[in-house]
């Protein structure tokens, strides 16, 4: 009987996002004290790219919210207005097309910038590597 495999160790992204978890403050910040200058600078970058992806995220469902409302009023409007008989059921569609369209765009933005060139120690930090690039050896404490 094989014995179970054990998970992988999560990568820096996935620290990274639990650094944003309220629950988790204490824990990542004793994390963040044991860490040198470099690698507290590259978990602050790392950290960084997914802060301003989620900023993105959420003005772009602010946007489409907006949107969606007023292009629903929109449609409300142009429903009341129009001549008895004629057919304008195709414009309830329009809100929602441009609700796509908005969230397809805001979603590639943000992916963009999460993709956006980090420093090579934070790339590697992200990608979940054990260890940092080549710098300078921690200072250990003698005693």
């Amino acid at each position: 009987m094989a014995s179970p495999a054990k998970p992988a160790p999560p990568s820096g992204a996935a620290l990274a996002e639990a650094a944003l978890d309220p629950d988790q403050q204490d824990r990542v910040s004793n994390a963040i004290n044991q860490l040198t200058p470099e690698e507290a600078q590259i978990f602050l970058d790392v950290l960084e790219h997914a802060l301003e992806k989620r900023r993105i995220q959420m003005w772009g469902y602010i946007t489409a919210g907006v949107t969606l409302i007023i292009g629903m009023l929109g449609v409300l409007v142009y429903w009341g207005n129009a001549p008895e008989g004629a057919f304008v059921g195709w414009a309830v569609g329009i809100p929602f097309l441009l609700v796509g369209i908005i969230f397809w765009s805001f979603g590639r933005w943000s992916n963009r910038v999460a993709k956006r060139a980090l420093t090579p120690g934070a790339a590697a930090f992200k990608a979940g590597a054990k260890a940092l690039p080549a710098s300078s050896p921690k200072p250990t404490a003698k005693g």
